[in-house]
């Protein structure tokens, strides 16, 4: 009999496994007699009945600053005490100091959610920057973490269930077609735990983008001078002495490698010829 009621609860965990609607697979098999005991993560507030507002909102803070420094690494390392001191993070950083107005700086700094706007005061504040482009975007992600959270309480409680059945397997297709569901289940379950913790880093902590140059060299106004000119045609007219010294190296090189053949076979027409020529022969004799 054991046996039997746990096929029976195999084939309507498999059938319910099919089932698109708002409930979960566990929910199907409570006919079974199954437990549904909460998950650990269970702890986060029910987005259903009453406890749907008390859900708190959860939004996603993103910037991103571009600015000038007249010294290129001081502000690189100035930006990063000041995330340290806001209790933030350096995420990703790079900078490019050969030298030239071309050095540039980027970092990704990652502040708790409460101190975004202070990081930003303390960016525009730099000694001697300027800020050249700010943009922040709010994203509210509060109906995905709701959903999430009620889809990951879903499978853990499927997941148990399935655990209760497995220990209920007698056969060798039951423990694996339970064992093949469980493993299904466990994977649903990381997704979306991962999923949920990201979302919880997100939220948690505000994202700045943050790009440094130096301020580009003016360029000069007015007509350039005599000197200017003559320095500029002077590069440009050994530039084109040296492309017609190449074609002509390149063409004697080409001539000398045409110039063998071209002798072998006027050489060889001229053996073929005397060849060919018949030999006159004297008249005979009266």
């Amino acid at each position: 009999m054991v046996r039997i009621a746990s096929l029976a609860l195999a084939a309507v965990l498999l059938a319910a496994c099919g089932d698109d609607g708002g409930r979960s697979e566990a929910d199907s098999l409570s006919s079974g007699g199954a437990s549904r005991a909460e998950g650990a993560a269970t702890a986060v507030p029910r987005s259903d009945g009453a406890n749907a507002q008390a859900q708190p909102r959860k939004v996603i803070l993103n910037s991103s600053v571009r600015m000038e420094a007249p010294r290129l690494r001081d502000a690189y390392f100035e930006a990063g005490r000041l995330v340290r001191s806001l209790g933030g993070f350096v995420a990703e950083s790079s900078i490019d100091d050969t030298g030239g107005d071309s050095a540039t700086a980027n970092m990704r700094l990652r502040v708790p959610a409460s101190r975004h706007d202070d990081l930003l005061e303390g960016l525009r504040a730099f000694g001697g920057g300027r800020i050249l482009k700010e943009s922040t975007s709010a994203k509210e992600v509060t109906e995905e973490y709701t959903d999430l959270q009620s889809r990951l309480r879903n499978l853990q409680r499927t997941e148990t269930q399935y655990q209760e059945l497995l220990k209920q397997a007698k056969t060798v297709d039951e423990i694996l077609n339970v064992q093949s569901r469980l493993d299904s289940v466990r994977a649903q379950v990381e997704q979306a735990q991962g999923r949920s913790n990201l979302l919880d880093s997100l939220v948690e902590f505000a994202t700045v983008s943050l790009a440094i140059s130096v301020p580009g060299v003016p360029a000069s106004e007015g007509i350039p001078g005599p000197r200017e000119v003559f320095a500029e045609s002077w590069d440009g007219a050994w530039v084109v002495a040296r492309v017609l010294l190449n074609v002509g190296v390149v063409a004697m090189v080409a001539f000398a490698w045409l110039a063998i053949p071209a002798l072998l076979v006027f050489l060889g027409v001229r053996l073929t010829a005397r060849w060919r020529v018949k030999p006159v022969r004297p008249p005979p004799p009266e």
